[in-house]
């Protein structure tokens, strides 16, 4: 059975290394992914923007140590094309979606709300919450 590509926006993947708010739903979520049913992806861009965000919080974190959790995703011009036609206001949600959905990514775990409600045909939209729940798995902050 192949693996279900599970994509994870950047504040998911920041709140994991930097233990910024919702550091443990994060937490549970990357454990909960390291099994084989599951392919944690993230975007080219979310790599680079952890690595330099992380900084700031004083973590020792080496591109190495993200490429070990995570399958890092190609970012190309197609899919920044294919991004302005959706109607999200922010440009780089919209970039996020189009690199989970051209990635064959099946759910996008967002803490964004407006992302959450935006009523979009692309891969399954969840919250961290909702994304534990569907799997099964119970989490108390």
């Amino acid at each position: 059975m192949e693996a279900v590509r599970v994509f994870l926006d950047t504040n998911i993947v920041l709140d994991f290394y930097t233990g910024r708010m919702g550091d443990g739903v994060a937490k549970t979520i990357v454990m909960a992914g390291q099994v084989p049913q599951f392919e944690l992806c993230i975007s080219l861009v979310t790599a680079l923007n952890v690595l330099y965000v992380s900084r700031k919080y004083q973590c020792s974190l080496a591109a190495r140590d993200i490429s070990e959790l995570f399958r890092i995703l190609p970012m190309d011009y197609r899919q920044y094309c294919d991004a302005q036609s959706l109607e999200i206001d922010d440009f780089e949600d919209a970039a996020q979606i189009e690199c989970a959905k051209q990635n064959g990514c099946r759910v996008i775990i967002t803490r964004d709300k407006a992302v959450l409600e935006s009523g979009l045909n692309a891969p399954m939209l969840l919250s961290p919450e909702e994304f534990l729940r569907r799997i099964g798995v119970k989490f108390t902050d």
